[in-house]
């Protein structure tokens, strides 16, 4: 997105990729290593993950991601389960 000049938090960017792949959000599992963007991940109406590896606490920003891993093993397990 960085050529068209849209960046995170912007709703456009968070729109990109239903548009691009003729998706609905709520298909898209959406992953992050930053609570504050799985977050608007989830405001926005993806299924979202927050790899929180170094066990940092949750922001205080209102939405919350749908589930914490804490690595990218336990993230597989959670994509194996959903398929």
């Amino acid at each position: 997105m960085d050529g068209a000049k849209i960046y995170k938090p912007s709703p456009q960017a968070y729109a990109f990729s239903p548009q691009h792949l003729k998706l609905s959000t709520s298909s898209i599992a959406f992953v992050s290593s930053n609570f504050w963007d799985a977050a608007e991940g989830k405001s926005f109406g993806y299924w979202t993950r927050w790899v929180n590896r170094a066990g940092l606490p949750e922001d205080e920003i209102g939405a919350k991601p749908d589930a914490v891993v804490h690595d990218l093993d336990e993230l597989i397990l959670f994509l194996n389960e959903r398929t």
